[in-house]
């Protein structure tokens, strides 16, 4: 008997601890994700859709992007990138952290193959959002993080403040190419073209 109470209260104390409302994960810079990382494309967004996963336990949403560019790995057409959450019928399930993505912006994404898809590195820490801004003529890469998610610096094992980062297009290109030791020149300028002879 008194084991079956101290049975029972350890069930209680189990049930009655509350569910993490937030996604807690280590940061990890360019480099790292680069590292980490099978496949990094530039790529536009065709189309989201979720469905259960085969123990019909799980939501998961498959998003299928269209290759713009290949900074690292190999494919051709279109990839699936899958993530936990989503909605489908009338069940929905929300993981913090997870990347999102919207119907036709591009992006920049680190992958990691899974079979026939893959799935984003770091989660919501894999997916650049490409924008551009009319007022610099700049194109900007930002990360996007949702109020669930806490990253941890992995030397210090402290939360971060300031978690999303922004880079110019350019500076997130050349830190990837950086991290994977390729040599990059600098730009320079083209010649102007010189105007065709005309016949007298």
């Amino acid at each position: 008997m008194h084991i079956r109470c101290k049975i029972l209260v350890c069930i209680l104390s189990v049930l009655c601890v509350p569910m993490a409302r937030a996604t807690i994960m280590l940061e990890q810079d360019i480099a790292a994700l680069t590292q980490s990382s099978t496949h990094i494309l530039k790529a536009k967004v065709i189309s989201s859709k979720a469905r259960l996963s085969k123990d019909r336990m799980r939501i998961m949403t498959d998003t299928k992007l269209h290759v713009l560019e290949v900074w690292k790995g190999h494919v051709k057409g279109p990839i699936t990138a899958m993530q936990p959450g989503g909605i489908t019928g009338e069940i929905a399930q929300k993981v913090h952290g997870a990347a999102r993505f919207d119907l036709n912006e591009e992006v920049v994404v680190f992958l990691e193959a899974r079979g026939n898809r893959f799935t984003v590195t770091g989660m919501a820490q894999g997916a650049f959002h490409l924008r551009f801004s009319q007022k610099h003529k700049k194109t900007y890469a930002l990360q996007r993080f949702d109020d669930g998610t806490q990253l941890v610096d992995p030397i210090a094992h402290k939360p971060i403040t300031s978690q999303s980062v922004t880079l110019t297009f350019e500076q997130l290109k050349l830190q990837v190419l950086k991290a994977l030791d390729v040599p990059v020149s600098p730009a320079v300028p083209s010649p102007p073209t010189k105007p065709e002879a005309t016949s007298p």
